[in-house]
């Protein structure tokens, strides 16, 4: 694995490192470098990654409920096949509610970077 020291990754550009053991990202000003030291981490991508879904995967996951619900019984698969024909298109303004749901939450996949001091 690469190493850089947080000097380095701070000049040249970087913004985030992830902690071991933690869950979210630290912003390189925040560093404790003894923390740093004790526990090591790996740099981040400087840009967020957003979660959406788009409808195809809509679509599947309201299918398989269907198809795989416990609560109803449906052994010729007639509610799932009912789904399964609807077109993508109708799914499309769920999808844009859920994503405009979740707009505000990202991540920042890490890279194979050590930080080192």
């Amino acid at each position: 694995m690469e190493q850089m020291t947080l000097a380095e990754a701070i000049e040249k550009g970087y913004d985030y490192c992830l902690m071991k053991g933690d869950k979210n990202v630290t912003e390189l000003r925040d560093v404790d470098i003894e923390d740093l030291a004790e526990r090591g981490a790996v740099l981040c991508k400087s840009d967020p990654v957003f979660y959406e879904i788009n409808s195809e995967t809509l679509r599947q996951i309201v299918i398989d409920h269907f198809s795989n619900g416990e609560s109803f019984n449906d052994p010729d698969r007639e509610m799932a096949s009912a789904v399964e024909d609807m077109s993508l298109t109708q799914y499309e303004p769920l999808t844009t509610l859920i994503n405009d749901a979740i707009s505000c939450y990202c991540f920042y996949p890490t890279l194979k970077i050590e930080l080192i001091l």
